[in-house]
């Protein structure tokens, strides 16, 4: 009698063969938007305002200014603009765009 377990007509693996395949995540979006927002997320960091981080003092979003070692921010790594951390998720929902120099972010 032959054990080999592929000699057998069977439509299923296995348990031991299934338990040795990888698992991989994938994130699921439900739509191109929030994916878009999620890489932006990423490619823009939070960070502290310091003197000197951006080429504007005040929120063009909120027009508020921004406070030395206070103020959290998103700068903008192509043009140097800053917005206010606050503003910044609804305002990469409706724009792509930098609202000081309307460059692409």
């Amino acid at each position: 009698m032959n054990n080999n377990i592929y000699d057998k007509n069977i439509d299923v693996l296995p348990c031991y063969e299934i338990w040795s395949l990888p698992i991989v995540t994938i994130p699921l979006y439900k739509n191109k938007q929030q994916q878009y927002e999620d890489e932006l997320k990423k490619k823009i960091p939070k960070k502290i305002y310091t003197i000197n981080d951006t080429k504007n003092t005040i929120c063009p979003i909120t027009l508020n200014k921004f406070i030395n070692n206070h103020s959290l921010i998103r700068c903008f790594p192509l043009c140097n603009h800053g917005i206010m951390e606050s503003s910044f998720n609804n305002f990469i929902s409706h724009f792509n765009k930098c609202p000081l120099c309307n460059k692409y972010l």
